[in-house]
């Protein structure tokens, strides 16, 4: 299947594997997809997409605490910048 969408300035793609949203807190809740997008601050066009990600990555591991992750975590971000 083929999708595609156009993203205005501004606007970024996050892709990532389970080990981002299946991540839990002291209290054993799992992050979520609600709850992860919840987390993601709005990028800049002047934020590279590095940037952008390794916020999306510290607000995880916040989220996360001490609890280690429980898997592995790979995430692609793409910030259009118009």
């Amino acid at each position: 299947m083929e999708e595609s969408c156009v993203l205005a300035a501004g606007e970024a793609v996050l892709l990532y594997t389970d080990g981002l949203y299946e991540m839990q807190n002291a209290t054993g809740e799992r992050l979520g997809h609600e709850a992860l997008a919840a987390l993601l601050p709005r990028p800049s066009r002047e934020q590279e997409a590095t940037e952008w990600l390794d916020i999306v990555i510290d607000k995880a591991t916040e989220y996360a605490g001490s609890v280690a992750f429980p898997d592995d975590i790979a995430a692609f971000a793409a910030v259009y910048k118009g």
